[in-house]
């Protein structure tokens, strides 16, 4: 198999350009786009090979991001491609995506929560999550209902409750707020430092921060 190296990530992961025909005659009928030795037994353990495609650079950043998820922070392979596909979806928006920096990247990233993304981000980050659902679904046989990224009662509630509501009492007008909301009021109460541009989606929750100064003083 001919690989050509296109360079060593911090970590000190091999990455290379493969020929995508190639490999899915000779090794695997599936390899699309690219993959690691995490989750493809062909594939060295320290190596990640990506198909010569138009768009590269994306594909490369998705592969190193999932890789580096996977190892460095001990996530689920469905958990770090939910990742690395709302960093693809990133670098693509962007157009100016760049192998070499890519290359030179920290290996785990800090990773947005949802409280630190706008409503836009959330929605986009919501979309490519249940992409992702999605396409483990069909892999796995599209058994059953489809899965969705919707969340359900048992993740509202206690979440309301972390936002100050008391369930089952205020559940009509918990179930009237976006999820979004929820995270952002959830962490103004648990006293978290929310980003301004998510603060000027809610301009009504600014009024719930108190400064820490002030905050401080009411203690003594």
């Amino acid at each position: 198999m001919k690989k050509e190296l296109i360079g060593t990530t911090p970590s000190g992961t091999s990455i290379y350009r493969v020929d995508g025909p190639e490999v899915r005659n000779t090794l695997d009928i599936n390899f699309a786009l690219g993959a690691h030795g995490l989750i493809k037994d062909y594939i060295p353990k320290d190596e990640i090979w990506v198909e010569a495609v138009v768009d590269e650079c994306a594909n490369l950043g998705h592969e190193i991001r999932e890789y580096e998820r996977m190892k460095g922070a001990g996530l689920s392979y469905d958990k770090a491609h939910e990742e690395a596909n709302q960093y693809e979806h990133e670098l693509r928006q962007s157009g100016t995506c760049s192998v070499t920096d890519l290359l030179k990247a920290p290996a785990n990233p800090r990773v947005k929560e949802p409280w630190q993304m706008t409503k836009v981000g959330y929605a986009e980050a919501q979309i490519q999550k249940s992409r992702t659902l999605i396409e483990a679904w069909n892999k796995a046989g599209s058994h059953g209902f489809p899965p969705t990224a919707q969340p359900s009662i048992y993740e509202i509630a206690p979440l309301a409750e972390k936002a100050g509501y008391i369930m089952p009492r205020d559940a009509e007008m918990v179930l009237k707020k976006s999820y979004h909301r929820l995270q952002v009021e959830a962490a103004i109460h648990e006293g978290k430092p929310i980003p301004t541009d998510v603060l000027k989606d809610y301009p009504d929750l600014q009024a719930k921060i108190i400064p820490k100064a002030e905050a401080e003083g009411k203690c003594h």
